[in-house]
């Protein structure tokens, strides 16, 4: 048995330190590891499933260790069990990760940083069963926390108002990413000439982009406009026929050229929708604005915190109406919300000052584990399918599921071409048979394309047995693809890993993959042959 570091803190999430790529939430998680880069740190990691074999650390640098685990293994569940009693606390990101602790919740040594209400972001997203599970996890984390970590005191007043009778203390934790970049190095517009407006961001629903494109039409006799998107085609077709295309520029640029464009710019729409997920936020776009002098065009002012502190910013309606802000107005408003920026910042260095003096004593009696309900239900509902799409980044999806299925339809908002696709069908303790996938493309595929897949299964009677082992189908693609749909066709053949299940399958093993492109002859390519590497 691995003997433990003298003093450690655990973190339950995917480890940002990690060289694969990372979707949106790491921004997060990695903000606050540098809270804790001088402690020993060891990831737990839940999410992503365990690797077959021994419980064997990745090491990252000298301070961090990383386990990927699955808590419905004996071994893996023992180890967390050592790994709180050690630490000094745990720090769980997310109440989707707070659901694999739930029985330790009791022990009053566990963190969580709720990053957002996931009840309500559920329901908005159209998932109501979900969104009721998760009141259920949500409600137990608050009854059994000492400590709480929120990103805004608007998302605290949220919490309590839902459950008045926790008495966590709650720690706000704004993250507000700083860059070299002052006030007086912006472009200034000269008086008379046009307000000069920028959009940074997707096509998202609550991102308003319908609107943005109707309110800038107005306006496009006194501003001119930049959309920076990666969308940036669909940002233009949308704008079909509207006076703006004379006045606006379509495209997307590097992360690192846009505190230039921001610095070159006057305003910057924000039309969030004044609802519970808004009000409780931190949007980054937000403050990456009020950094640089952007002032923002809102739908509302009921964002995080910022309307409490006092930033400034010119109405939808007011920007219609051409309603605006003189230069000498312009300054002392953008003067203001650097201000506001200071404060939370503030806020954020004495939050994580606290954080890293904590150390936390176990609340169960005798100091030990025993008697704590280790009931293993909260694992396996709602369990998680995924997808990942690896273009030259990588672009993560998941979906709750409530029960085994026997078809999945993946309908992802990727424009890249791309270049491999892997498919993690459910993670809980299952062994799967994948017996077809079928991916239609926005584009014509080669007929000579072919696919090696390089997941670690067996070849079945109908297809390619899945393991808990190791939960995911990889599929290469000799050349990058657009695409447009992903379904799989699988049969679930029993709770509980198959120990047979596992070794690499054989060359001349094959499952069906039928390729649909948008220029297929009758609308279905010829099946593509399985290589297995």
């Amino acid at each position: 048995m691995t003997p433990l570091p003298e003093e450690f803190i655990v973190i339950v999430a995917p480890c940002p330190l990690a060289a694969s790529a990372r979707e949106g939430w790491m921004s997060r998680i990695r903000a606050v590891d540098r809270i804790f880069e001088n402690s020993r740190r060891i990831y737990i990691d839940p999410y992503s499933g365990a690797e077959p074999g021994a419980l064997v650390p990745r090491r990252h640098g000298e301070l961090v260790d990383e386990y990927r685990v699955d808590l419905t293994n004996s071994e893996h569940h023992a180890l967390l069990e050592r790994l709180i009693l050690g630490c000094r606390f745990v720090y769980c990101h997310t109440m989707h990760l707070g659901r694999f602790l739930l029985p330790f919740y009791p022990t009053g040594k566990i963190i969580t940083d709720v990053h957002g209400i996931v009840p309500e972001e559920e329901r908005m997203l159209g998932r109501p069963v979900v969104a009721t599970f998760y009141e259920g996890v949500e409600r137990f984390i608050l009854k059994n926390s000492q400590i709480v970590v929120v990103v805004t005191n608007a998302m605290r007043d949220h919490l309590l108002a839902k459950h008045p009778d926790c008495n966590a203390q709650f720690v706000c934790l704004p993250i507000i990413e700083t860059y070299d970049a002052a006030l007086d190095q912006r472009v200034p517009r000269k008086e008379g000439d046009d307000y000069r407006v920028i959009y940074a961001g997707g096509i998202q629903v609550w991102q308003n982009i319908d609107l943005t494109l109707a309110i800038s039409d107005k306006a496009a006799a006194f501003a001119t406009f930049e959309f920076l998107s990666n969308e940036h085609a669909a940002i233009r077709d949308r704008a079909a026929g509207m006076s703006l295309l004379e006045k606006a520029r379509f495209g997307v640029v590097g992360k690192e050229e846009l505190p230039q464009r921001y610095l070159a710019s006057d305003l910057g729409f924000v039309l969030r929708d004044d609802t519970a997920v808004n009000r409780v936020s931190c949007p980054t776009k937000l403050s990456e604005y009020l950094w640089f002098g952007v002032i923002p065009i809102i739908k509302t002012p009921h964002i995080g915190d910022f309307l409490a502190e006092g930033f400034c910013f010119v109405t939808a309606e007011e920007f219609s109406a051409g309603l605006l802000p003189d230069e000498a107005r312009c300054a002392e408003m953008r003067r203001t919300n650097r201000a506001v920026l200071d404060k939370l910042i503030a806020q954020f260095d004495d939050s994580a000052e606290m954080l890293r003096s904590l150390s936390l004593p176990n609340l169960v009696r005798e100091n030990t584990l025993a008697g704590l309900p280790i009931g293993d239900r909260h694992l396996r509902f709602p369990a998680q399918a995924e997808l990942y799409l690896f273009t030259d980044g990588m672009h993560h999806f998941v979906r709750d599921v409530i029960d085994t299925y026997d078809k999945l339809k993946w309908q992802p908002d990727v424009s890249e071409p791309v270049r491999a696709v892997r498919i993690i069908p459910m993670v809980a303790d299952v062994t799967v048979l994948l017996e077809e996938m079928c991916i239609e493309a926005s584009e014509d595929v080669d007929n000579g394309i072919t696919v090696a897949c390089m997941t670690p299964g067996r070849p079945a009677p109908r297809g390619v047995a899945l393991a808990k082992s190791a939960p995911y189908f990889d599929f290469h693609f000799s050349k990058p693809v657009r695409l447009r749909d992903v379904t799989v066709r699988l049969h679930f053949v029993s709770f509980g890993a198959d120990p047979a299940a596992s070794g690499n399958a054989p060359s001349g093993a094959s499952v069906a993959v039928r390729w649909s492109g948008s220029g297929a002859s009758e609308g279905l390519k010829s099946d593509v042959a399985i290589t297995y590497i």
